[in-house]
């Protein structure tokens, strides 16, 4: 491999960024997180964004292959096809102290958004639905809800 070097450029210029974009997205929001690779944390949500950053890059391009959720906090297991697996589950004060809050968001390409809550409610609706007007039902009250497989998602992590 030959290197090169542009004299006063700076190190940015030297690097090339992908982006990996797909029909659906995930987005995880207000709850804890963890992501593992083969048994082994890769990172946390109080993890450093150095520390972050590294970790979504390993997630950058898989896909999902099976979602798991408990339906009475919506604790969430996100399996991918190399992988990884994410955990959700809701933060402490979310449960005891506060409205719930919504834990993740999988918008689809037919503009619909599935959106989880930490109370093991969800709901199923386009993205431009007001939230007003917005339908939270509970989930079934079974063992575990499997979803398998799911739609390939491309995670797409925002890097710097």
């Amino acid at each position: 491999m030959i290197g090169v070097q542009i004299e006063n450029a700076p190190v940015e210029a030297m690097q090339r960024r992908t982006v990996v974009r797909g029909q659906w997205h995930l987005w995880i929001y207000c709850c804890a997180w963890s992501l593992s690779l083969d048994g082994m944390q890769l990172a946390h949500e109080e993890s450093d964004d150095i520390t972050m950053n590294r970790a979504l890059r390993v997630l950058s391009g898989q896909s999902i292959t099976e979602v798991s959720i408990n339906p009475a906090d919506a604790s969430t297991t996100f399996t991918f096809d190399l992988g990884c697996v994410l955990t959700t589950t809701p933060t402490p004060g979310d449960v005891d102290d506060h409205e719930p809050e919504e834990q993740w968001l999988l918008y689809q390409p037919s503009h619909e958004v599935l959106a989880v809550r930490s109370d093991g409610r969800y709901k199923l609706c386009r993205e431009d639905t007001s939230p007003d007007d917005a339908l939270w039902v509970t989930m079934p009250a079974t063992a575990e809800s499997n979803i398998s497989p799911v739609h390939p998602v491309a995670t797409r992590p925002d890097l710097p």
